[in-house]
């Protein structure tokens, strides 16, 4: 494909363009042709959990940073991912996370966790990543909050098959006055 393309190429050029612009736009196309996708490292994989955690958070020996000026309260806490049977992400979580209170009643929340996990597509290993991202006020009545949290792989984290992984996703979650929480994260991995 890429010789049919450079001799078409070639010829519109000789008749319209000078010689050096030819050599310049055979290159470009050349380079767009043949480029791999950005994700070459490996196959996407579209992953899909829903996770729980108890509520069994246990404070952390992690200071947070300041964020917008606030102080922040460190958390461990374990989720567990892959509870449908649909579910192409399953394992669990070693999560440690900092959580700063907003003046409006919401919350932010950021932390990085530890996964040990078997991913459809993949293969079964560890991988970490970071998170981040806002969770509402509490509802008046329930008195549940919704999260919104986004997370992306750390490079280079992945042990056993997902070695090399590299991705993010997001997860909606709902967080009840106890601090447990139900979610449900998808995302796209390359393994």
């Amino acid at each position: 494909m890429l010789s049919t393309l450079s001799t078409h190429l070639r010829r519109l050029v000789r008749r319209r363009w000078p010689r050096r612009p030819v050599l310049v736009i055979l290159a470009m196309a050349a380079a767009l042709v043949a480029a791999p996708p950005a994700y070459a490292q490996g196959e996407a994989v579209t992953v899909t959990s829903h996770s729980h955690d108890s509520g069994g958070q246990t404070p952390a020996a992690v200071v947070c940073p300041p964020h917008d000026g606030l102080p922040g309260v460190a958390l461990n806490a374990l989720n567990q991912h892959g509870l449908d049977p649909a579910d192409t992400y399953r394992g669990t979580s070693n999560i440690t996370v900092c959580t700063y209170a907003l003046a409006d009643g919401s919350l932010f929340v950021s932390g990085e966790a530890t996964d040990q996990v078997t991913i459809t597509g993949c293969g079964t290993g560890a991988l970490s990543y970071t998170f981040s991202g806002p969770v509402s006020a509490p509802d008046p009545v329930t008195l549940h909050r919704t999260s919104f949290i986004s997370w992306t792989v750390i490079p280079g984290s992945g042990t056993g098959d997902l070695a090399g992984v590299t991705g993010t996703a997001t997860l909606i979650g709902d967080i009840g006055p106890l601090l447990t929480e139900d979610g449900l994260f998808t995302g796209t991995l390359f393994c």
